[in-house]
């Protein structure tokens, strides 16, 4: 009888110790930028990012995301700005949003690209 006792013990907290499993993804880290490199170009490497964002972002009550008006509805004019946050850039609405997790995080292309745009806000968000 003790050696059943012992075995059945054994069993449950064998049988508790394995049984519960948690899946826990590891996000994509996100390389720093290379101290190095040029700054972020506005024009030339956010503005091309956000062409699949303007078939919902193309003004009118939404954030208008469009060439010409980009730059002041993430800073200033939109619904909702500033959309960057310089002193704290991780806490910015716009990495947010499109970072893992983010209601707008599929609609842009990579990781690459949100962290073009973490880097763009880390070295002040220039209109450049």
């Amino acid at each position: 009888m003790k050696i059943s006792k012992y075995l059945l013990l054994s069993i449950v907290i064998i049988g508790l110790s394995t049984s519960c499993e948690k899946a826990y993804v590891m996000p994509e880290p996100i390389i720093p930028p290379d101290p190095n490199a040029p700054p972020i170009s506005f024009a030339t490497e956010i503005i091309p990012i956000f062409t699949s964002c303007q078939g919902c972002h193309p003004g009118a009550n939404a954030l208008d995301l469009s060439v010409a008006n980009a730059y002041n509805q993430l800073l200033t004019d939109g619904p909702n700005a500033p959309y960057v946050d310089i002193a704290n850039p991780t806490a910015s609405l716009l990495y947010n949003k499109i970072n893992t997790g983010g209601s707008m995080n599929g609609y842009i292309g990579s990781q690459g690209d949100i962290a073009k745009i973490l880097t763009w806000i880390t070295e002040g968000a220039q209109n450049n």
